[in-house]
């Protein structure tokens, strides 16, 4: 984990392996961030401009927000955070 572009660059094979037998659940989130460069400094840029910017989806987002994962509890408020989040995540991805 603490080289993880390096050993997936050097080892891709022991990696596909290490995966296909499954992730340990405590390291999904963190094995995930780094295969989707989710931590990279310009990607991060780019989403912090795109969430500021109006998307011509917004409504549309917005009307769903409440029908995505509608028994998850993260999810479940109205106004909360989940659903600020998830806002945020399909706006940006919209524009």
């Amino acid at each position: 984990m603490s080289d993880y572009q390096a050993y997936a660059t050097e080892n891709p094979e022991e990696l596909a392996r290490a995966i296909e037998n499954g992730i340990p659940h405590a390291l999904r989130g963190m094995v995930w961030q780094m295969m989707a460069a989710s931590k990279d400094p310009a990607t991060e840029k780019l989403y912090l401009t795109l969430i500021k910017e109006a998307s011509p989806h917004e409504k549309a987002i917005t009307r769903d927000l409440g029908r995505t994962f509608p028994h998850h509890t993260f999810f479940t408020e109205a106004e909360g955070l989940g659903q600020e989040n998830l806002f945020n995540v399909l706006k940006a991805y919209s524009l």
